[in-house]
């Protein structure tokens, strides 16, 4: 399966972002499900730092509710460490990524 998190969080991060790559846009999927993925030394993400790869991200305020991330819960729309592997997943059945990055 595409590591669509990674792939994501890497172009994000890329250049020289405005906040020095902590925090990146939210993520949107094809079918409109829009969710904010988010990896870096303050965030709950594993391993806990600014550069990826990461196993684990955390996961934000998701447009639809997505029962996969209930066992995630970080509380008020937040999810920590969740495996990148179900976030994929997420977003392969929303259809991918609304544009892909270059």
């Amino acid at each position: 399966m595409r590591d669509y998190v990674n792939e994501w969080l890497a172009a994000e991060k890329a250049g020289d972002p405005p906040d020095g790559g902590l925090f990146v846009r939210k993520f949107v999927c094809r079918s409109g499900l829009s969710m904010s993925i988010q990896a870096s030394v303050c965030h709950y993400c594993s391993p806990r730092r600014d550069g990826g790869p990461w196993s684990q991200v955390e996961v934000g305020f998701p447009t639809h509710k997505l029962r996969t991330l209930s066992k995630y819960s970080a509380g008020s729309g937040v999810y920590g460490f969740v495996d990148t592997a179900a976030v994929n997943r997420i977003i392969a059945r929303n259809g991918g990524p609304a544009k892909d990055r270059p």
